[in-house]
């Protein structure tokens, strides 16, 4: 798959999230997550940082299903994932402070209000650092 096809499948997941089909979102997101093993492995002309990216996008949207589902622990681990992913892969701006915000969700689910905290303040220093007013929003809504 060419990255223009991977970001498309992760669109439509994004998409199947946003219209509250979690189920479809998550297999998507699966899918994706497959198609991005198989061009590790054979060194497709993807970029690195294309394919980093992108995964670590497919495990935020995969972790938001799972928290809406109620699968918390779940969700949980997609998230730190991510998290991990994007420190590892040094992944910036937008797509980190999402797997930041994440994690903050999911603890806000979890009633731990203090790690709930830690973690949208980080994501929503990062959204005002890069100057994304829908990041900002998002944050100061959970």
């Amino acid at each position: 798959m060419t990255i223009e096809e991977l970001k498309s499948l992760l669109t439509k997941a994004n998409e199947c999230y946003d219209n509250g089909n979690y189920d479809e979102a998550e297999t998507l997101a699966v899918e994706l997550l497959a198609e991005l093993e198989k061009i590790g492995e054979s060194g497709d002309t993807v970029t690195a940082s294309q394919r980093d990216t992108t995964h670590c996008e497919a495990l935020i949207t995969l972790s938001a299903g799972n928290w809406k589902r109620g699968d918390l622990e779940t969700a949980l681990s997609s998230a730190r994932a991510a998290l991990d992913l994007a420190e590892e892969k040094n992944i910036t701006g937008d797509t980190y402070a999402k797997a930041l915000g994440n994690i903050g969700n999911v603890y806000l689910l979890l009633s731990d209000y203090p790690q709930a905290l830690t973690y949208h303040q980080k994501a929503l220093a990062i959204n005002e650092e890069i100057g994304s007013k829908n990041g900002i929003a998002k944050i100061s809504a959970a």
